[in-house]
């Protein structure tokens, strides 16, 4: 038996969470909106930013995102099974984890790097083990 890992990845702001689910062909065409999209085992993660950042430095980190938890930032581009790339003309970051794991689940951040504290959203990404699964898309906006 194949089985495939599909997850499902919660953003919080404020403490509240928006979601829903929906089955759609257009895998990564949305915009505008912090969401993700996972196709067999490769999970795109896209973050808005505000105007005036598009030269800052962003980075997708785990946990309490202590330095040691930065998986990737747009100064490396690709680094192990994780890639990320800034369209600035949009002002969305996309990071890329491919051959998704159990392992992967857990609290995750989206930031850009300033002066004083930085720009964070928070994901939590949860994966559950499927027998068959060809897409599934979860799209998420505030």
């Amino acid at each position: 038996m194949v089985s495939e890992w599909v997850l499902v990845l919660f953003w919080v702001h404020f403490l509240v969470s928006f979601f829903f689910f929906e089955r759609d062909q257009r895998c990564g065409a949305f915009r505008n909106c912090s969401s993700l999209c996972a196709v067999s085992i490769r999970v795109n993660i896209s973050c808005s930013y505000p105007q005036g950042y598009e030269t800052y430095e962003k980075y997708l980190c785990r946990n309490d995102c202590a330095d040691s938890d930065v998986l990737i930032t747009t100064l490396q581009t690709n680094k192990h099974r994780h890639s990320i790339y800034d369209d600035k003309s949009t002002r969305i970051f996309t990071t890329t984890i491919s051959n998704l794991q159990s392992a992967d689940a857990g609290k995750y951040w989206c930031g850009v790097s300033r002066n004083g504290k930085d720009l964070y959203t928070e994901l939590k990404l949860e994966t559950k083990q499927v027998k068959h699964a060809n897409e599934i898309n979860v799209f998420l906006s505030p």
